[in-house]
């Protein structure tokens, strides 16, 4: 079974390691590196880009993604459902962009700032203070990001699709996965979305904020083990 693990922004794959080392055991893993993020310097002209590219990695995946990264498999389930096995969207929404106007400026603060003054302004609302180890390995990857690839991102991302009424006709098993201190995507948002679909379920992570993969790795990968096993019951792993 392929599994796809699309990280979200300001990151880059290795947000995912804890998954990536678990799973690839009985599964083949793919964690790919955006455009515009990690050393991919490729700049996404329009959000369908990522999906495009994702397109490139698998014929058909369990697609995970975090925050933009569980956008960016919204898009790609809008572009190519019959490649979807099932989805598992975790801190993130389906809305379109509702303000535009806020990611064309933080485009351009990312471009004549860096992502240092970003960083700062941000970290303790992606991670808990309190968890000092994801703390620093989060803010070290959002540091090492490219500001214009973030920021061509950022541009993208405000152009998305809403996807809400996409995911309300689905049959795909999506599992959404949130933290229960997350100011990004709060547990009621992530609750709505789970009860206007017809085939998903809801697992509220406690004690983690935006990245509830590294934050509670045993836990969100214990939800994500069950999942796999509820949705594949039958299939070879492999």
């Amino acid at each position: 079974m392929d599994l796809v693990f699309v990280h979200g922004h300001p990151f880059d794959p290795t947000m995912w390691q804890p998954q990536v080392e678990h799973f690839k055991k009985s599964n083949r893993v793919i964690a790919p590196t955006l455009r515009g993020y990690g050393q991919n310097r490729t700049s996404p002209d329009t959000f369908a880009d990522f999906a495009h590219d994702l397109a490139k990695e698998t014929e058909k995946a369990i697609m995970i993604g975090l925050s933009m990264g569980g956008q960016v498999v919204m898009e790609f389930h809008r572009l190519y459902p019959e490649r979807v096995r099932a989805m598992v969207l975790v801190a993130t929404t389906a809305k379109a962009e509702e303000n535009k106007a806020m990611r064309r400026a933080m485009a351009a603060r990312l471009r004549k700032e860096g992502m240092a003054p970003y960083t700062r302004e941000n970290i303790d609302r992606m991670v808990l203070p309190q968890n000092e180890e994801a703390h620093a390995y989060i803010e070290k990857m959002m540091l090492a990001t490219g500001p214009e690839g973030a920021a061509k991102a950022q541009e993208a991302r405000a152009e998305r699709p809403d996807y809400r009424e996409m995911l309300r006709n689905t049959d795909v098993p999506t599992l959404i996965i949130v933290g229960s201190d997350d100011t990004y995507t709060p547990v009621p948002e992530a609750a709505n979305l789970q009860q206007s679909m017809r085939n998903a379920g809801i697992h509220v992570i406690e004690k983690a904020a935006h990245l509830p993969n590294l934050e509670q790795p045993k836990e969100f990968n214990a939800a994500l083990e069950d999942f796999i096993a509820e949705t594949t019951a039958g299939e070879p792993r492999r």
